[in-house]
């Protein structure tokens, strides 16, 4: 009995890692967008986002990563855009993990 609980605690604390792997690696794919966002809008201020297709080193195979960057002009301000970034990774697993962050930039 007390093996069981022992291998269910790991398994458990197992789970939860990978969990935290994820979302670390959703954070990251979200923070590579934005600045993305940042450069494009630097380039064109017209720039209204894009879908970006990432293929992230894994320790066997790249894992599938989707970052869906989407930028829309702020009210009576035309040197602002709201750029807002989702992150998905791994795209389309069961397990994963997806994250999103929103911002206004000022356009130079």
């Amino acid at each position: 009995m007390v093996a069981a609980t022992l291998a269910q605690a790991a398994i458990a604390q197992r789970r939860q890692m990978q969990r935290e792997q994820l979302r670390a690696q959703a954070f990251w794919l979200v923070e590579s967008g934005i600045d993305r966002a940042a450069a494009a809008l630097g380039r064109d201020p017209m720039y209204a986002g894009e879908e970006w297709q990432v293929a992230v080193p894994a320790a066997f195979e790249p894992q599938p990563g989707l970052v869906a960057i989407r930028v829309t002009a702020v009210d009576n301000r035309a040197d602002k855009r709201r750029v807002e970034v989702t992150a998905e990774f791994p795209t389309g697993e069961v397990h994963r993990a997806t994250l999103r962050r929103h911002l206004t930039v000022t356009l130079h």
